[in-house]
């Protein structure tokens, strides 16, 4: 979904060959604006921090695998995370969704699958860099209202941008085709993307409950 400039997704994977690199510091502490010390910074309290959570292991912010689903990888997955070749190999316009997203300052992205039942779920969180956390805004904004808009959009209740919009996947023959639920949102400098997938309709309480349980942990 994230293939903005026209990209249709194939599939998720991870490509990433290096571990995550934790968040720098965005101006240094002890400043004032007249460049003079004003004594030791106080860090806001982890609760009023939203870059905290999104600052070490991003795999740990992914919402995690329901009690009784089956997870999995998806190549070319490598350990839960994906580089900017990799994420932009999964659509069929790569060059375009890699052009795109290093315009919005690229930084990591992890990803998340497992099935329930004959439910499929794909979660991906993209993180642009530090101190460019409008970049993340921008691209929920363009994707919902902006030249790349998708019509039909819904919000998603108790997000600031969220939205996700319904699709149908048709099968190939002697199988039912597919309801698809795209959702997309974002807080402080991470894109949470999801996806669901069932033969049955996907109802709006599961896309909610899935959409709030992975904006608590950004």
């Amino acid at each position: 979904m994230l293939g903005i400039a026209g990209g249709t997704a194939v599939g998720y994977g991870v490509q990433a060959r290096r571990p995550p690199v934790p968040v720098g510091t965005l101006a240094q502490a002890g400043l004032t604006a007249s460049g003079r010390s004003a004594g030791p910074a106080v860090p806001l309290p982890v609760a009023e921090d939203a870059g905290v959570p999104t600052a070490g292991d991003l795999r740990k912010v992914l919402v995690p695998v329901p009690k009784g689903a089956r997870a999995h990888r998806v190549a070319p997955d490598v350990d839960g995370w994906l580089s900017l070749d990799g994420y932009a190999s999964l659509y069929d316009a790569s060059g375009n969704v890699q052009s795109t997203l290093s315009k919005y300052h690229f930084r990591r992205a992890v990803d998340e699958h497992w099935t329930q039942g004959r439910r499929a779920v794909d979660v991906v969180l993209i993180q642009v860099q530090p101190g460019t956390d409008q970049y993340a805004a921008e691209i929920v904004d363009d994707l919902n209202g902006g030249r790349d808009s998708w019509a039909g959009s819904v919000p998603v209740a108790g997000s600031t941008n969220g939205f996700f919009i319904r699709s149908d996947i048709p099968a190939d023959p002697g199988h039912p085709d597919l309801h698809h639920v795209a959702v997309v949102e974002s807080r402080g400098d991470t894109v949470a993307e999801m996806h669901l997938y069932d033969p049955k309709t996907i109802s709006t309480a599961d896309v909610q409950a899935l959409a709030t349980e992975q904006m608590e942990r950004l």
